[in-house]
């Protein structure tokens, strides 16, 4: 009877997840911003049929626009175009998840299962279907850190740089910084730290490239090295108070902070934090080994506040209208990724001592299923977003614009970060849409299942250690 029952609700989740995926796949994330975009492509060859080489304008980066010119020569609608840039995302996704697993299973079961577990629990899953380039962006800018610390061709690096580069204009110096890091990490001993000559000068020599073409495309979009509609003083936020605000809020704001929106990345930013204050400030290591300890995490974060001090001086910190952190989402996969290889040894030790007793890992499964929720109810349910975005209330009646009112828009923005009624809270409603819940649950179940090859694998290690014992 109890093996039935079993039986019964295996095949019972089995139909759910079966029916939820053309319900995910129903709500493609077709932006605004991407028709904008679309009409830039077309306003580009338009100039260029015309003889105009110089001056086309937009402010859209290079990579961008290199799909949605592959779909204009084809000749496709403009709205089959969006279609097959959300899917474009979603091949992003699975080849970001499929190539992170395959790198971390050659290490261990469990440090593979930890990332994707992460990877498929915070917002990528809703840029996964959305018309948005950041998936795009992630993906190269993570295959670029792979490709690094697996010490692959020259050739793959490079192109690699090159892609990831070209997501953003300002984006080389940060690769330039990951680039190194990864390619120092010892494949053996990841606390162990040693450069590679040769990979400085193949970094080096992406990161002046990448800069040369992000240069040379602005000076053929608005006669000028820099991207000048995107240093408008007016998009630039000129208080210091504001910025403080946008700053935190990336990372701490209910309404799109990282915190909030990708708990189980900062669960893993919170082990690593763990793991250096207690090497740095232990007593019986020497120097050489504490600066190794830190260096790592070190560098990750520095590259991460200093990404978030940039995006802080802009009036759109998040990119709005989007979930979550968009305009920092490219670079978290990275980030995370180096994180986890630099201290595999300690995140491997803390997984096999949550696997010892199950309480411990059905009460960490379900606490990661639990604040996770938000990011698959979404997925069914996409107006859950409508009240940060589209809803006025008594504090904003009606719809900021930063080039009518600033003061207005930045009171807006502030309350949106702060004080407006956190959305997550409604995705916990199943009022509001009982199908949606019924699938997010099974993909909260699914979650939990996956997780739970981490004990596997401690099961497996453990017979094969009673085996050579009896040995």
């Amino acid at each position: 009877m109890n093996a039935f029952f079993v039986r019964s609700l295996r095949w019972g989740l089995i139909i759910v997840l079966v029916a939820s995926i053309p319900e995910y796949l129903r709500f493609l994330n077709l932006q605004r911003d991407t028709v904008d975009l679309i009409h830039e492509v077309q306003r580009i060859l338009s100039c260029l049929s015309q003889g105009k080489w110089i001056g086309w304008g937009g402010h859209f980066p290079l990579l961008q626009k290199i799909p949605v010119l592959l779909l204009e020569f084809m000749g496709l609608p403009e709205q089959t175009i969006l279609e097959w840039l959300a899917i474009l995302s979603l091949i992003a996704f699975a080849n970001l998840v499929a190539w992170s697993w395959k790198d971390l299973r050659k290490t261990s079961r469990n440090l593979a299962v930890f990332f994707v577990a992460i990877l498929v629990s915070g917002p990528l899953l809703w840029y996964a279907r959305s018309s948005f380039g950041e998936m795009l962006a992630a993906f190269f800018t993570l295959g670029f850190v792979i490709s690094c610390r697996e010490n692959s061709n020259a050739f793959k690096i490079f192109v690699f740089f090159i892609l990831a580069g070209i997501s953003k204009d300002t984006a080389f110096p940060f690769l330039l910084i990951f680039g190194l890091l990864a390619s120092s990490l010892d494949l053996t001993d990841p606390r162990e730290v040693r450069f590679r000559r040769p990979r400085w000068v193949l970094i080096a020599m992406g990161c002046v490239t990448t800069a040369s073409i992000n240069m040379g495309f602005n000076y053929l979009k608005v006669g000028s090295v820099f991207n000048l509609p995107m240093l408008n003083p007016q998009l630039i936020v000129q208080t210091w108070k504001d910025q403080l605000s946008f700053f935190v809020g990336i990372w701490f704001s209910p309404n799109g902070g990282v915190l909030f929106f990708w708990p189980s990345l900062c669960l893993l930013i919170f082990l690593v934090v763990r793991e250096v204050t207690k090497n740095v400030f232990s007593k019986g290591d020497d120097t050489r080994y504490k600066v190794k300890a830190f260096l790592p995490f070190g560098v990750v974060m520095s590259v991460l506040l200093g990404l978030t001090f940039g995006f802080s001086k802009w009036f759109s910190p998040m990119g709005w209208a989007c979930w979550g952190p968009r305009l920092l989402l490219p670079w978290l996969p990275a980030a995370g990724y180096l994180l986890v290889t630099a201290y595999s040894r300690q995140i491997n030790e803390w997984a096999s001592y949550v696997c010892q007793k199950g309480r411990r890992f059905w009460t960490l499964s379900f606490a990661w299923v639990l604040v996770s929720f938000g990011q698959f109810i979404i997925l069914f349910r996409p107006s859950l977003m409508d009240p940060l975005f589209f809803i006025p209330d008594d504090t904003c009646p009606k719809v900021a614009y930063i080039t009518k009112d600033p003061v207005y828009y930045y009171h807006c923005a502030n309350h949106l970060l702060w004080t407006k009624n956190p959305v997550l809270l409604d995705a916990y409603s199943p009022g509001l849409g009982p199908t949606a819940f019924i699938f997010s649950i099974a993909w909260c179940i699914c979650l939990i299942w996956f997780l739970g090859f981490a004990r596997k694998e401690r099961s497996q290690d453990e017979t094969v250690r009673c085996y050579s014992l009896l040995q």
